[in-house]
């Protein structure tokens, strides 16, 4: 079981909206109605791509399958294009390499995945709470 890799940025933010109309019973509902609203039709690609990932980061014990790879993708190619610095320290595959994790992803031979207390921490504008 293999993340999700994308050709470009676009192809990333289309990525969410596919999953949202695929999946979408598959999220939780606060983090389902954050990422409807990244993928509008006058949204920024680059903004879905990046806090679409911090959003599944933000719930990374609440999703699975599907949501785990989709999250780890966007945030590997965030990382690659340095979108909203997450190069910075690595941020973007630190967080690739949580959801692998989680989606239970064999690391390539000879790596580990980082135990969870290395994780990143998540960003609190990020965090989701459940609608009442």
């Amino acid at each position: 079981m293999a993340f999700k890799s994308f050709i470009g940025v676009s192809d990333a933010a289309r990525a969410i909206q596919d999953f949202l109309f695929d999946r979408d019973a598959a999220l939780p509902d606060a983090v389902r109605e954050k990422l409807r609203d990244l993928v509008g039709p006058t949204a920024s690609p680059v903004d879905a791509v990046v806090k679409g990932a911090e959003i599944l980061y933000g719930r990374i014990n609440d999703i699975e399958g599907q949501a785990l790879k989709l999250g780890a993708g966007l945030a590997l190619i965030a990382e690659q294009y340095n979108f909203h610095g997450m190069a910075l320290e690595h941020r973007g595959s630190r967080i690739a390499q949580a959801f692998m994790r989680e989606a239970s992803i064999t690391p390539p031979e000879g790596v580990t995945y980082p135990d969870k207390e290395d994780d990143p921490e998540v960003k609190s504008e990020y965090m989701t709470q459940e609608v009442a």
